[in-house]
């Protein structure tokens, strides 16, 4: 099983992945940003570009692609819009269907507290937009996930998205 983690900058997406992988020990989380970055690929928030994003996401589904022919589940964190300093790039459809996962879960989260996260963490690059901005990216980034992976995606509150991906993984186990 292939799950994907979307959401926002700062929606809490690594905090969930790695409680998830630690508590189900035949997952193995990964991040979009490590897979492209061992391909070769820039990830560096003053050098994202649309051509460099472009082929970032082509090394990215290869990369995935080797990732899962050794682990047969994984837990993927993902984004469905980039945010670089200048622009905001939409992931094209057919590059988050070519990623061929099984199931996905948008990380939503309300657009202040989104906007204290990422003002609070100085580890991470980010360029500061208000409450209303936040909230149309999510809504944006959202639309994105929803065309290209329809039925696969289910929306989750931040504050139960760890709780609402292990209750999946649960129940799509084999005994």
């Amino acid at each position: 099983m292939h799950i994907g983690i979307f959401g926002l900058s700062g929606a809490g997406k690594t905090t969930a992945t790695k409680w998830l992988a630690c508590n189900n020990l035949n997952y193995v989380a990964i991040s979009a940003s490590q897979l492209i970055k061992e391909y070769g690929g820039v990830i560096e928030y003053e050098k994202l570009g649309k051509k460099c994003i472009s082929s970032n996401q082509d090394a990215l589904v290869m990369a995935y692609e080797k990732f899962k022919s050794t682990h047969p589940n994984t837990l993927i964190e993902l984004h469905s819009i980039i945010e670089s300093e200048h622009d905001v790039v939409d992931i094209d459809i057919r590059i988050l269907r070519e990623l061929d996962i099984d199931a996905a879960f948008f990380i939503a989260i309300e657009p202040h507290e989104l906007g204290r996260r990422r003002r609070s963490d100085v580890t991470k690059k980010r360029k500061i937009v208000c409450d209303s901005e936040l909230k149309a990216l999510q809504l944006r980034a959202i639309d994105v996930c929803q065309a290209a992976l329809g039925d696969k995606l289910r929306i989750v509150d931040s504050v139960f998205a760890a709780a609402e991906i292990e209750k999946f993984i649960t129940s799509t186990s084999r005994p």
